[in-house]
């Protein structure tokens, strides 16, 4: 960070205080919904995780204990979330409530702050923004460790807004991020958008204020909604994996934290794919060492559970509830609300998974190798719900970082529509409309309307694959 930044920073901490405080009272009113109504109703996740906590300090099995009645929810993590969840069980119920709810919404801040980077923070002096990404190309795979291509995967510190690489150069030989004429791309456009706005008067002075817009306003998006209404991890999850790909200088081995997201619930898995397209060698290994050693590591300390879990309860689907329930907005979830042979149901499934699989990894392959590191770490994100056999709606919770690459540095107007449009769709409990369309006996549109954020999340996925890419060469 420049010495005229900390400056500006410090001099700024009345800001950044109210911004926070203008944070906890806006989200205050979902807050108090959640932790307030009743208690057999109240953070039915968290009880889970704490549960199973529970369970290994007095020696009991994991994998077969369900919680009091209404909700009777059996553990159906891996067994290395059971051994985290035991500073949870050493909580009393209302302290890990207040503290698992801070985490969700602290986890958030983290998740909008890289996020939606390419408006909170200015251009350097290298002429970077929250788009760009100084990624390696293939040829990195020959690179030896911690040279070009793997330790430049980041491109842009979140804090400086700076790239410490050289300007990319465009097929003209220009400079990215300059037109002919040496101005920024749409600098000179009529009407001021996000960006503009924030960079006209310094990002430092209006960053407060919009990184609370948007940490308040992704609050209230449904995916995020439910978080804090279940007491879920999923928060936690996204920041691990985003921050591990997109952070600048990680003091933490890259990979770790993908590693550590694996081992804690499995779906994060598909990052080792993205790594594997992308070939981010030293990466993969270090995700796929970390996952390893904690799914072994729970052999060590109780085996019997760990065996439970990976030769038992890890294939039985049914444990994490009503795959055909409505908020199962998987491409499984979806086959199945059609009631169809369940050899058909399969068959069409994987076939689904295949070629939405193909297209999506493709994407994030493409956009890594494009320098817009936040496009591909939504595709990848939106992967791990879509492929997923099972994927509630809060698993979505992935929608912020596909927002923050549809908005990217905010000086496209018409991708910031867009983000308002695909904001407020997930704003609205649009699958919910869809049971009510079928009480009512609506036929076909019932069901669209039932699948519609999973449908809506294989429109993203589209949207950044084929859409976003010829919005970033207009500009």
């Amino acid at each position: 960070m420049t010495g005229g930044r900390a400056t500006t920073i410090r001099r700024q901490w009345w800001a950044w205080a109210i911004a926070v405080l203008v944070i906890v009272v806006a989200v205050a009113p979902l807050v108090q919904q959640w932790l307030t109504n009743p208690d057999d109703q109240r953070l039915v996740d968290l009880d889970v995780y704490r549960t199973g906590g529970q369970m290994i300090l007095q020696g009991r099995p994991v994998y077969e204990f369900a919680t009091p009645a209404p909700q009777l929810l059996p553990f159906t993590y891996p067994p290395i979330a059971a051994m985290l969840a035991v500073l949870l069980a050493k909580m009393s119920w209302d302290t890990a409530q207040w503290v698992w709810t801070a985490g969700v919404f602290l986890s958030l801040a983290v998740v909008v702050a890289y996020s939606f980077r390419g408006v909170l923070v200015g251009r350097g002096p290298g002429g970077g923004t929250g788009d760009e990404h100084t990624a390696g190309t293939e040829d990195s795979a020959n690179s030896a460790p911690g040279t070009a291509g793997e330790e430049r995967a980041c491109g842009i510190d979140v804090e400086t807004g700076s790239s410490t690489e050289a300007p990319v150069k465009d097929s003209g030989g220009n400079a990215a991020g300059l037109d002919t004429g040496g101005k920024a791309p749409g600098s000179d456009a009529g009407g001021g958008t996000l960006r503009q706005g924030v960079a006209g008067g310094g990002v430092e002075r209006y960053a407060p204020w919009v990184f609370a817009f948007l940490v308040v306003a992704c609050a209230y998006l449904m995916p995020i909604r439910d978080q804090v209404r279940f007491g879920q991890v999923d928060i936690l999850l996204v920041a691990l994996c985003l921050v591990d790909c997109v952070a600048r200088r990680p003091w933490w081995p890259r990979g770790f934290l993908i590693g550590l997201a694996t081992a804690v619930k499995l779906t994060p898995g598909v990052f080792l794919i993205y790594l594997l397209v992308t070939r981010q060698w030293r990466t993969f290994f270090m995700a796929a060492f970390a996952a390893a050693l904690l799914t072994l590591l729970p052999f060590l300390v109780i085996p019997h559970d760990a065996a439970g879990f990976w030769f038992s309860a890890l294939f039985d689907p049914e444990r994490l509830g009503a795959n055909a329930a409505t908020t199962n907005q998987s491409i499984r979830g979806m086959l199945i609300r059609l009631y169809m042979n369940d050899t058909v149901t399969s068959v069409l499934w994987i076939g689904l998974v295949a070629v939405v699989g193909w297209y999506g990894f493709r994407g994030a392959r493409d956009a890594y190798r494009a320098k817009d590191p936040m496009t591909a770490v939504a595709l990848v994100g939106l992967m791990a719900v879509l492929l997923s056999p099972v994927a509630w709606i809060h698993h979505l919770a992935w929608v912020v970082v596909v927002l923050g690459a549809i908005v990217g540095d905010g000086r496209d107007p018409v991708r910031l529509r867009v983000a308002v449009g695909v904001w407020l769709y997930y704003v609205l409990p649009v699958p919910w409309w869809g049971v009510a369309l079928k009480v009512a006996g609506v036929p076909v549109l019932d069901k669209i309307v039932q699948d519609g954020f999973g449908l809506g999340a294989l429109g993203l996925v589209w949207l950044l694959v084929a859409w976003l890419p010829k919005r970033r060469d207009l500009a």
